[in-house]
């Protein structure tokens, strides 16, 4: 009877102590509410960038908008396993998809293909990098938990780092307002291309930002000493002439 009791009392220890070591040291109460905002929030952008990284490798026409995506999947893998650390020790039941929202851009960027999607995709990434800039500072000023303000404090450059090359992408890539505005005569002049060379000119005039031509500014002033020359050569015909008649009377 004993021993029936003692083998009953062992199997009970072994299984609290399984159902304890099992728990997640997430049982841990009390983790601030914008401590665990900020996980959950961190790791759907994460998810939303590894799943726009992707798309972007198979379907943009931009070199750059393929390489930035494939550098999106590998930095952003690896910052969200920092988060999802930090959630394990804190008890922060992260979620499996991104928001709505975030699910909702994701599609209609995808439905789209060619120039049309690398824009698109530029300005959806450039608007979640900031979003999650302004998140990390937000964690930073107001956090209390040390782990998920280490999460912020190195992700932090990493994302700012993304945003910069977001950015210097689009101008490559170019807008539409951009791409509207080439060729115009204000686009020429913002960029210093020349205007084109007016007509009959031979295309030897030289254009000045206003249209006017070099030979143009130079007509009046040639034709004003040309008249300056003349004038002292018909004064004196005139006076020789009138010299002659009064002699004949």
């Amino acid at each position: 009877m004993m021993s029936i009791l003692r083998a009953v009392l062992t199997a009970g220890a072994v299984i609290a102590f399984s159902a304890g070591a099992m728990s997640p040291a997430a049982a841990r109460p009390g983790v601030p509410a914008q401590d665990r905002g900020f996980l959950i929030a961190a790791h759907q952008g994460n998810l939303t960038e590894i799943m726009a990284g992707k798309a972007a490798q198979q379907k943009a026409q931009a070199s750059v908008v393929r390489a930035i995506g494939q550098r999106f999947v590998t930095d952003h893998t690896r910052l969200d396993t920092a988060v999802q650390d930090a959630a394990r020790k804190l008890g922060v039941s992260l979620p499996m998809r991104p928001t709505q929202k975030q699910q909702a851009e994701y599609d209609r960027v995808n439905a789209l293909s060619g120039s049309a999607f690398d824009r698109a995709w530029l300005e959806f990434m450039i608007r979640e990098h900031r979003t999650a800039i302004a998140a990390g500072e937000q964690e930073l000023r107001a956090g209390v938990t040390p782990e998920a303000k280490q999460v912020a404090t190195s992700s932090a450059p990493v994302i700012q780092g993304h945003l910069q090359e977001l950015l210097q992408a689009q101008k490559t890539v170019g807008t539409p307002q951009a791409q509207r505005a080439t060729g115009t005569p204000q686009a020429q002049r913002a960029t210093g291309t020349p205007q084109a060379v007016q007509a009959g000119a031979g295309g030897r005039a030289e254009t000045t930002g206003q249209g006017e031509t070099a030979e143009n500014r130079r007509s009046p002033a040639l034709g004003y000493g040309l008249l300056a020359a003349g004038l002292p050569v018909t004064v004196g015909g005139f006076l020789l002439w009138r010299r002659r008649a009064l002699r004949k009377r």
